[in-house]
């Protein structure tokens, strides 16, 4: 997985699983495990990112170019 596919996919996977969560809404434990296992997951990706980072790589999704230089993009920072 390259970095950037990793920062795209730490911000879409709590998004995707925000509705999953709420599908399970009736299901407390189910609701539960589901928002525990989408936290781990995003956790684990967020730490595939470190080393490309701590590498003075800064990975960087242009997602769409609103206007004529304004982006819409997600970027890492060092901190």
């Amino acid at each position: 997985m390259t970095a950037e596919t990793a920062l795209l996919l730490a911000v879409l996977l709590p998004a995707g699983a925000a509705g999953v969560v709420a599908l399970a809404g009736g299901r407390p434990n189910l609701r539960d495990g589901l928002s525990l296992a989408a936290g781990a997951a995003t956790f684990g990706v967020v730490l595939t990112l470190v080393p490309a980072v701590a590498a003075g790589r800064l990975p960087e999704v242009v997602l769409l170019e609103v206007v004529p230089g304004l982006d819409l993009a997600f970027h890492a920072e060092p901190l």
